[in-house]
């Protein structure tokens, strides 16, 4: 990146990114991925409302990845009033937690989702996948995920299945800080514990 392509400011709720460059370029904040474009293309400018938010740079060869690093004392508080503005993000669910084995079993599902480019993919790991990156069964990834789901669901989160449900599962667990991009590293931990049963 040799020229300017964004700027970062405190708007009226938030801290807000806009597009002041001639290429496009992606929020990805909270699981979302959302494209702000060049003035007079498209949406220009986003509110910047959760930790781990980053900016993803398309550019041959390979993405380049420009982290937020906005202290937390300086971020809104997402359940105070946002009345009038379009982004307003009002947390008024119940608060929930995971075992450490439903969040490994989460994280090892979308470990995709929570690196940074180059590694970064949206698409979730099979249950095979995330098993053998674990070293356990199967069956327990997925008896973890579904006590996983079953908790976002009586906490007021999205329930339901198929490939919509999976993007709003993690996108909600993000957005709450049930689950943040720093967690990936108890994945590389798992590695080297040596523990294949979780029990």
């Amino acid at each position: 990146m040799s020229r300017r392509a964004g700027r970062i400011a405190f708007g009226r709720y938030a801290w807000e990114l806009t597009n002041i460059g001639r290429r496009s370029f992606y929020l990805v904040d909270a699981g979302t991925e959302v494209e702000l474009q060049p003035a007079g293309q498209g949406r220009e400018s986003l509110p910047v409302l959760h930790d781990d938010a980053w900016i993803r740079v398309p550019c041959e060869g390979a993405d380049i990845a420009v982290v937020l690093e906005i202290p937390t004392t300086e971020r809104p508080d997402l359940r105070a009033d946002l009345a009038g503005s379009e982004s307003a993000t009002t947390d008024l669910e119940s608060p929930m937690t995971l075992t450490d084995n439903e969040l490994l079993s989460v994280l090892a599902i979308y470990e995709n989702y929570l690196q940074l480019p180059p590694a970064y993919r949206r698409e979730p790991n099979s249950f095979r996948a995330a098993a053998h990156r674990l070293r356990v069964e199967e069956g327990k990834v997925k008896a973890d995920l579904r006590r996983a789901q079953e908790k976002v669901a009586r906490a007021g989160g999205p329930g339901g299945g198929g490939s919509r449900y999976r993007d709003a599962l993690i996108e909600w667990l993000m957005s709450r800080g049930v689950v943040r991009r720093r967690d990936r590293e108890r994945l590389d931990l798992s590695d080297n514990s040596g523990d294949r049963s979780r029990g």
